[in-house]
């Protein structure tokens, strides 16, 4: 009969998964496919006393056979013979090796063919190989098996930490690991351990001090849970690589951190409502914490979602690329006036998030509110294909679509995004200007180099200007200690709340929301997600750290405070503005223009402010379809747009008339498809297509006219 030899299995113990953070120290842990907590280690791993005290326990002659121990065999047959039982079994480390691998039913035959199979294994393995994996098979309790995963989870220690006392535990539990565990029956397993341990002294293995130190050191039933700290990082990991062990860029008593205070800080929110949270060490583009949903163990619907990986409305959280573009093509300044006005973009008005417009404001109050029109303004100025061109090279990998199919929303929420690419877009904020992938795997791969995406004097005023707010908090505190950039968003509807923060060393992305995506009246970011960034970051800074200082390339000049341009000697005065050197447009203040200096009732509403100057159709809507609540009757639809020039108005090719900025004509029209043009004074043409039609399926979701 051939016994075949169980090599493959013995050295191919299935092992559970172990994510490090980047000290090397344990973040989280996975069970193996057989559903158990196996984290083999070599015998030099096991420190000094474990393998001792298992040998003596176990196998005391065991580098003295070749895997039967003959004597020992013997002694047990006569003790058979004598008394009628065993007593000891004869076992030894090699054989109880073979028996964890392929477990048979205990009988004679079972143990002979176990022999056998030592014997065997024995020629091909040394002894020091074998102890290495039974102490690596060998169960310890529940469904822990090796005594890596037994000293960490009774004791809070590698095996090679673990104490003389602690190893008799231990070691004591190995033939009936049920009965002896600490945490179960702590009373027992003290015994046995005072047992082993006078055998081990009277065997003069260990010294009296020794023994009279291990029998008066406490033993705990208190167990270590092994840690389960950034659960979705270390998933994605996983993913990443089919390594067990896998070191990430995570610190762990960060992230240790920051997953119990954003904890507390949900207590006051919906329970279904949960946080994401990114952050990032600028200086070489590590995650250094990864939270993808702070519910995940809960028992919460969609408490298991990723949320840091999930693609969700970004709000107005991408207008600073906008406005970065913007400075790098020198078609703004800070100090330059934008319109905030009620005004029609194709049909669409877009609405600030107070309701509120107010006149003619600068850049720097456009995008420290987070206004909606100039955005918009600003955004057709630039160009939604440039725009959203540079938002994918930025690292918004999933802004796929075509520039047509974002158009204005592109900049109010329109498109999805998660909060990973949101880090890794504002990386390019916080480095000013530099952009290199993140890295959450720490020294395995070789890292690209960073490349310039934008000046560092175009990003040194989007970061100016978004550490406004706060630098006017700190002011108004007797200090700004704590000054970081940061923008807020939040989705339409209520349903994701954003705040990005950053600083020259750290990028903080937060995001709250519900993973269902439902409407929750707290998700609005000022409220929601920046009070516990201001936190994160106020901990992560502690008071301290220099915020950005100005780049070489950038001018500080004297503007008009009412125009936001170069000053003149008509201005009634002036204030000190950034620009960029040779690229910031120099425009002398136009407003005073005529006016002496001490002029007070002149209105100044809108002269000066930056606008596009091209007209566009309101009414009709463009691909609408209107109903008829008479079928055969026809309509009234009325013509508008937007701009500051007279226009001509054509309907399905034939002139409908004439009209002046801010006025409507009214054309009767009747059932079937309609073309409108309009043509202004400086030869611009726009069309639009709609239809009109009776109530019914073919017309379903129109306007009732």
């Amino acid at each position: 009969m051939v016994l075949p030899l169980p090599l493959e299995k013995i050295k191919n113990l299935e092992t559970s998964a172990v994510v490090l953070d980047r000290r090397g120290e344990w973040l989280c842990t996975f069970l193996s496919p057989q559903e158990e907590y196996v984290f083999p280690v070599s015998l030099e791993a096991m420190g000094k006393w474990l393998p001792l005290v298992a040998l003596e326990l176990e196998d005391r002659r065991f580098f003295m056979h070749r895997g039967v121990d003959f004597p020992a065999l013997l002694r047990e047959f006569l003790n058979f013979l004598v008394h009628g039982r065993n007593t000891s079994g004869a076992s030894t480390v090699t054989s109880q090796l073979i028996r964890l691998v392929e477990p048979r039913p205990r009988n004679i035959w079972s143990k002979f063919l176990e022999f056998v199979l030592a014997l065997k294994l024995e020629s091909v393995m040394s002894k020091e190989e074998i102890l290495e994996a039974y102490l690596n098979w060998v169960p310890v309790g529940g469904n822990l098996r090796g005594v890596e995963a037994g000293g960490r989870y009774y004791f809070g220690k590698a095996a090679r930490e673990l104490s003389l006392s602690e190893a008799c535990v231990l070691a004591g539990l190995f033939p009936r690991p049920e009965r002896l565990r600490p945490d179960l029956h702590l009373s027992e397993a003290i015994r046995k351990r005072d047992r082993v341990l006078r055998t081990l002294y009277q065997r003069g293995v260990i010294t009296a001090e020794e023994y009279r130190g291990a029998l008066s050191e406490m033993v705990s039933g208190r167990t270590h849970p092994f840690p389960q700290l950034a659960y979705h990082a270390s998933l994605w990991l996983r993913e990443l690589v089919e390594e067990q062990i896998i070191q990430s860029t995570i610190d762990g008593r960060l992230q240790e951190w920051i997953e119990r205070v954003t904890s507390n800080y949900l207590l006051s929110f919906d329970s279904q409502i949960t946080l994401a949270c990114v952050l990032v060490d600028n200086r070489n583009a590590e995650i250094l914490a990864y939270l993808g949903n702070a519910r995940w163990k809960e028992k919460t619907p969609g408490g298991w979602v990723d949320c840091a990986r999930a693609l969700r409305s970004p709000g107005s959280a991408l207008k600073p690329f906008a406005y970065l573009l913007a400075f790098e093509r020198g078609l703004l300044v800070p100090s330059s006036l934008l319109s905030d006005v009620p005004w029609g973009f194709s049909g669409n008005t877009p609405r600030n998030f107070d309701d509120k417009f107010r006149g003619p404001v600068t850049v720097r109050e456009a995008l420290a509110a987070s206004l909606n029109v100039p955005a918009v303004r600003l955004g057709r100025k630039l160009g939604y294909d440039s725009l959203l061109s540079y938002l994918r090279e930025a690292g918004f990998s999933h802004l796929t679509g075509d520039p047509r199919f974002y158009g204005d929303a592109l900049l109010l929420g329109g498109c999805e995004v998660s909060p990973l690419e949101m880090a890794q877009g504002y990386l390019v904020l916080a480095t000013l200007g530099k952009w290199r992938p993140l890295q959450i795997l720490k020294g395995t791969r070789s890292v690209p180099l960073w490349k310039n995406l934008a000046t560092e004097e175009a990003s040194f005023l989007v970061a100016d200007i978004l550490a406004e707010r706060i630098r006017e908090e700190g002011s108004s505190q007797g200090g700004d200690s704590l000054l970081f950039a940061f923008k807020t968003g939040t989705s339409s509807g209520l349903r994701d709340a954003w705040t990005i923060c950053y600083h020259p060393r750290y990028t903080l992305v937060v995001w709250m929301g519900d993973p269902r995506g439902r409407s929750h009246m707290e998700l609005v970011g000022i409220r929601a997600a920046f009070p516990i960034a201001r936190r994160i970051m106020a901990y992560l800074l502690k008071g301290s750290g220099e915020f950005y200082t100005p780049p070489l390339g950038i001018v500080f000049r004297e503007v008009c405070p009412v125009s936001g341009k170069l000053s003149t000697e008509r201005c009634p005065g002036s204030v000190l503005a950034p620009f960029i050197k040779d690229v910031s447009p120099l425009e002398k203040c136009d407003v005073h223009s005529g006016l002496t200096a001490d002029t007070a009732d002149f209105d100044f509403s809108l002269q000066g402010v930056w606008y596009p100057q091209a007209v566009s159709i309101v009414s009709p809507i463009r691909g609408k379809k209107y109903l008829l609540s008479n079928p055969q009757g026809v309509v009234q639809i009325p013509l508008s747009f937007e701009g500051e020039e007279d226009v001509f108005w054509f309907v399905d090719g034939d002139f409908a008339g004439r009209a002046r900025p801010r006025e409507t004509l009214f054309v009767e029209l009747g059932k079937g498809e309609h073309r409108v043009s309009l043509c202004s004074q400086k030869g611009m043409i726009e069309e639009v297509l709609f239809e009109i039609g009776p109530p019914g399926k073919e017309v379903a979701g129109g306007e009732m006219l």
